[in-house]
């Protein structure tokens, strides 16, 4: 694209061939679980145009790797079927492109989905050992590893050339951490697009723009992860639930004292900045709870039983009861916001915030 067209062209290019990259290989890994078409669809929209995704066209380099995971995926459980020298070579030809893609914090927690993901496999079939898909997994790295190596050695030279000797301060590190505030915005929008303001968004909740601008994934995506916890096998759901839940834990960084600890006694966290990255091991797991628990409820005997209606009405009621409560004592709201943002409360912006919340809410 760069060779052919002008620099801006090209970029769209790019970005735009990165999008069709995402869209296509959600799509098809959808259909290899066979999803049926408008579910495999939803999830080609979860994954391409989710929240987390989009904010990754910020840093280039994690966008452009974390594209590849669906089709990491896909050639990674055909594989493990398979057994075969056509898609081990296919797998390793993907993994290969999203390691070059220049993200190793995004390509080590997709190796860590993969791992996830043979753990799911593994109860599906007995020939699927747990040696056999390490040793797929180990190989396929060892094969990308020397196709990279080209690539790797002046990266390595450049590294222990630079800051090698002068490792990432804790402060540094931290920097961006997942506020625990922030995953209101999974299921609501907490902020809005204000091209007057030199960022372009408004917060309504914080004051400093997150690394990841959106985690917003959609309202259909609250009925699925219930649908899921409802539907799941007992097992798979507390191992993917946990799983989640320590990813959070991760993302959160400096909010929690896991994080700190892990920077102090393990080399591998002092590598890197910004923990808010492994959120997208947490979307990633976000978008299979919400497809599973969407296909089971709609592959299900009854669709309309009473504990659906049960599932359906707590959502409706958990969204309903805020809003109502909000809205009779809006003043309480508006202080909220000031506090939370250090502003004026009785100022045209904690107003234009505190209505901003109420119609995102009538509007969810």
């Amino acid at each position: 694209f760069l060779l052919v067209l002008p620099f801006f062209s090209a970029m769209r290019a790019i970005f735009f061939f990165h999008y069709l990259v995402a869209a296509i290989g959600s799509y098809k890994l959808c259909r290899h679980w066979n999803y049926p078409p408008y579910l495999a669809v939803l999830g080609g929209i979860l994954f391409t145009l989710g929240g987390t995704n989009v904010s990754l066209i910020n840093v280039l380099n994690h966008f452009q790797t974390a594209v590849w995971l669906p089709w990491a995926v896909l050639f990674w459980e055909r594989a493990l079927r398979s057994w075969s020298g056509r898609d081990f070579l296919g797998l390793s030809l993907v993994l290969l492109v999203q390691f070059l893609a220049g993200s190793p914090e995004i390509y080590m927690m997709s190796m860590g989905l993969l791992i996830c993901d043979g753990l799911r496999l593994r109860k599906e079939a007995a020939c699927l050992t747990y040696r056999r898909g390490l040793l797929l997994l180990a190989a396929a790295n060892f094969l990308v590893a020397g196709l990279a190596m080209v690539q790797i050695l002046p990266t390595v030279e450049l590294f222990l050339e630079s800051r090698g000797g002068k490792p990432i301060l804790f402060v540094e590190s931290a920097m961006w951490s997942l506020h625990p505030l922030d995953l209101i915005n999974l299921f609501f929008l907490d902020k809005e697009v204000n091209t007057s303001l030199g960022s372009g968004v408004r917060l309504f909740f914080l004051r400093d723009i997150p690394f990841l601008v959106s985690y917003y994934m959609g309202a259909i995506s609250l009925f699925g992860i219930a649908l899921y916890l409802f539907y799941g096998p007992r097992k798979e759901k507390s191992l993917v639930a946990g799983i989640t839940a320590f990813s959070l834990i991760l993302a959160a960084g400096g909010y929690t004292p896991v994080y700190p600890t892990l920077f102090r006694y393990l080399p591998l966290f002092s590598l890197f900045r910004y923990p808010e990255k492994f959120f997208f091991f947490t979307y990633a797991l976000l978008i299979f709870m919400t497809l599973k628990g969407l296909s089971d409820f709609l592959e299900s005997e009854s669709p309309l039983s009473r504990r659906h209606l049960i599932i359906f009405s707590f959502i409706f009621f958990l969204v309903f009861f805020p809003y109502l409560v909000i809205r009779l004592n809006m003043g309480t709201l508006s202080g909220y916001i000031a506090q939370a943002i250090h502003i004026p409360l009785l100022s045209i912006d904690t107003l234009g915030r505190t209505s901003a919340v109420i119609v995102n809410l009538e509007r969810q």
